[in-house]
C-alpha cells in the first residue's frame, strides 16, 4: 500500500463547498457562470447521486477534473456527526494533498457540508447545527497559512470584483468620526 501523500497545507488553497441541489432550486449553468472567471480545478462529489449528477455537470462545464469521493457520501442512519466528520475531512485533506493550490469545489449534502464546515473550523459539532447554508448556496474556505479560514457563506458565488467590499458598505472606507467630547455641540 502506498502511503497518502502529506497535505500541501498553507498555500491560500480556495475550497469552494456547494450545498448540493436540484436543477429546480438552482441551473449547473449558473453555477458555471458564477466562476467562469476563475474555474475550479477539481470538482469532488458523492458516488450515491447528488441531485443529477451536478457534480458531473459542474466538471464537464469548467473542463474541471471529477473526482468521486465515496467519503462525501450522506450519512449512514446509524452514523454519529463525528464519524461522518472524520471521513468527510479526510477527502478535504486528500483533496489538498493532490491537487493544492488549484480552486477546489466539493458538492455536498447538509448533512456532509454542515460537519465538514464545522471540522474544518474547530466548531464543535454538536454545534454544527446553526450552520445555515440553503440549497444552491456555496461556502468558501481558505486554506492560509494559520490554518483554514472561513472566507463566505451561504453565497451565490465569488466576489465579482475579487477584493470588492462587502455589500451595503461605503466602498470599504467607514464615515471619519469626530472625537466624542462631553459637553460639545455637535
Amino acid at each position: 500500500m502506498v502511503p497518502p501523500l502529506p497535505a500541501r497545507r498553507g498555500l491560500a488553497t480556495e475550497i469552494w463547498l456547494l450545498h448540493a441541489c436540484a436543477a429546480l432550486e438552482r441551473a449547473p449553468e449558473d453555477l458555471v457562470r458564477a466562476f467562469e472567471l476563475a474555474p475550479p480545478a477539481q470538482v469532488f462529489a458523492a458516488p450515491d447521486g447528488e441531485p443529477h449528477g451536478l457534480g458531473g455537470a459542474l466538471a464537464a462545464g469548467w473542463g474541471a477534473g471529477l473526482v468521486t469521493a465515496g467519503e462525501l457520501a450522506r450519512p449512514r442512519s446509524d452514523e454519529a456527526d463525528a464519524e461522518l466528520a472524520e471521513r468527510a475531512f479526510s477527502a478535504l485533506e486528500g483533496a489538498l494533498a493532490a491537487h493544492a493550490p488549484a480552486r477546489l469545489f466539493f458538492v455536498a449534502g447538509l448533512a456532509v457540508l454542515r460537519v465538514l464546515v464545522a471540522r474544518a473550523l474547530s466548531i464543535p459539532l454538536d454545534r454544527s447545527h446553526a450552520l445555515c447554508v440553503d440549497p444552491g448556496k456555496l461556502v468558501l474556505l481558505r486554506d492560509d497559512p494559520h490554518g483554514l479560514v472561513l472566507r463566505r457563506s451561504n453565497v451565490l458565488g465569488p466576489e465579482s470584483r475579487p477584493g470588492a467590499p462587502l455589500p451595503g458598505t461605503d466602498g470599504g472606507r467607514e464615515e471619519p468620526r469626530s472625537p466624542s467630547v462631553p459637553g460639545a455641540s455637535r
